[in-house]
């Protein structure tokens, strides 16, 4: 637990270094922990090396079925796939020169996450080493997925190019429920089949977001190893071809488009993840009698995990303050609500956390009254009723000081 509680103040301060953990000294932070002080490096480093793969699995199960339960009942589902790469320097090829990295192998890890675009939740998500890309285990992952859900749960799945793979699209084609939307390839084969439309067939366009005028057809695309043609919502601009490769049959051009970007949700996500949670720090070891740094699977599995349930709860958070802050990057929701000033006072019956006056704290007043109407206890504290005390003195921003928020 207190690893867990440790972990999640990585994430919150954006720490990217776990040993940056030595230079913490906040009794709020320590308290937080259930401990006088923060752990250090070296114990969480420990600790991480000793977390069982079964428990963590058995964990993760649980915080995904939690997920499934909250989307169940959602027709159609909109999930998003895609695959994140974070690098790492490995073994020195080399010898030793002036420039760190030179002579150093670069490896990387791949993160597939699964993303509830509607409402902008991690459902899942899956790594691998960097060799494994999208389009090998895209059909594994929505075969997954729909374990999860059930076989009448009806599913739109959009993913971008590391998923084309004419295998996929032929085995996504024969699925009923199971609706997909991805960007088409311009290939020298399918742009000889494009370039054959004549131009009647060809209707005025505008987009929905560019606000541009541009041409559009809806034909078949034949790819190579596909028994079938798929079908193909074609947009012709001044720059070449932009396709879309879909099995909706009906669905028109403009309401496909605008499914489409609901994907570009995801990337936001990763930009969080990477920025504000610093996914791409990740913890390394070395094996016994090897030279080389090796990862520790179940370490990262944890470590990722910690990062992805954060970005949950603020998104769960952001949902209570009310429907205009669910979107809000996690960095905005930290420096806004969380890392607050103020003090605590320690009572006979409990433990009163008091925030200095911030520009926020009347939207937060009724979320901190339903807070401490459930009396929570804090069990390393002698299960004192934790109570958050938002200020009453009204907020003034002090003219010139560019370090008030």
């Amino acid at each position: 637990m207190q690893l867990f509680l440790n972990l999640i103040i990585v994430a919150l301060c954006s720490i990217r270094r776990i040993w940056h953990l030595n230079d913490l000294t906040d009794q709020g932070l320590s308290l937080f922990t259930g401990r006088r002080s923060l752990l250090d490096q070296a114990t969480c480093s420990r600790l991480l090396s000793t977390i069982k793969a079964n428990g963590f699995s058995y964990l993760k199960t649980l915080w995904v079925k939690s997920i499934v339960s909250k989307l169940k009942g959602k027709n159609p589902l909109i999930v998003s796939i895609d695959e994140h790469t974070t690098p790492y320097w490995g073994k020195l090829k080399i010898g030793k020169t002036r420039v760190a990295t030179r002579g150093k192998v670069m490896k990387a890890t791949s993160f597939f996450y699964y993303y509830a675009s509607a409402c902008l939740r991690i459902i899942d998500f899956d790594f691998t080493g960097a060799q494994v890309h999208l389009s090998q285990c895209l059909l594994k992952v929505i075969q997954y997925l729909r374990s999860l859900f059930g076989v009448r749960q009806k599913f739109i799945f959009l993913f971008d190019k590391g998923g084309y793979k004419a295998e996929n699209f032929q085995k996504l084609l024969k699925m009923r429920i199971v609706r997909f939307v991805t960007p088409a390839k311009n290939t020298a084969e399918n742009k000889k089949q494009w370039d054959a439309i004549p131009e009647n067939q060809y209707k005025d366009f505008i987009h929905p977001t560019k606000g541009e005028s541009i041409k559009v057809a809806i034909t078949q695309t034949k790819l190579k190893g596909m028994t079938k043609s798929i079908r193909t919502i074609l947009l012709k601009t001044k720059k070449g071809y932009h396709g879309f490769f879909t099995n909706f049959v009906r669905l028109k051009a403009e309401s496909l488009v605008k499914l489409y970007q609901n994907r570009w949700s995801i990337e936001t996500s990763f930009r969080v993840l990477k920025n504000d949670l610093c996914l791409d720090y990740l913890p390394r070891r070395k094996n016994p009698g090897q030279d080389i740094s090796e990862l520790n699977s179940t370490a990262i599995g944890f470590v990722t995990w910690v990062k992805s349930f954060i970005f949950n709860l603020l998104k769960e958070f952001g949902l209570c303050l009310g429907k205009h802050y669910e979107r809000m990057y996690a960095g905005t929701f930290i420096r806004k609500f969380i890392a607050r000033p103020g003090k605590i006072i320690i009572y006979p019956d409990r433990l009163s956390v008091h925030l200095a006056p911030f520009r926020e704290q009347d939207l937060l007043r009724p979320y901190v009254n339903t807070f401490n109407k459930q009396e929570i206890p804090v069990p390393w504290v002698q299960n004192l009723k934790l109570e958050l005390v938002v200020s009453q003195e009204k907020y003034t921003h002090i003219k010139g000081n560019y370090l008030c928020p």
